[in-house]
């Protein structure tokens, strides 16, 4: 009971501001933002399709993996055709102007600190 009356609780200040919570969304583009879009969307479909049609060519790469990773000791996220696809990756957000911010844990940066120290 206790519970359905906090619900009820909640509801009623929800119900209280719902109109506060309105997003005004009429804002219009103009005609030159809608023109600058074209040639920003034709840089990026170029982009992804080139770039993947490219990946696919280089896709047979993969068969190499096994003895890079047994003989060279290469890790994985860094054998040829991981590279090829982070790079193809970056190009496309980068085209369609998405900025990537990679944020690593404490604990992550800690053990790979830990490991170089190791290391003679």
């Amino acid at each position: 009971r206790r519970t359905e009356d906090k619900d009820d609780v909640i509801l009623q200040s929800l119900l209280q501001i719902q109109d506060s919570l309105h997003l005004d969304c009429s804002y219009k583009e103009s005609w030159m933002e809608l023109l600058l879009s074209v040639p920003r969307n034709i840089i990026f479909l170029w982009t992804a399709l080139v770039g993947g049609f490219m990946i696919i060519l280089v896709s047979p790469l993969r068969l190499t993996h096994p003895f890079l990773r047994a003989y060279l000791r290469i890790p994985n996220g860094s054998l040829p055709v991981d590279r090829l696809v982070q790079l193809w990756a970056r190009t496309v957000c980068t085209a369609a102007g998405i900025q990537v911010i990679a944020e690593v844990e404490k604990n992550e940066a800690m053990k790979t600190k830990q490991k170089t120290k190791q290391q003679p």
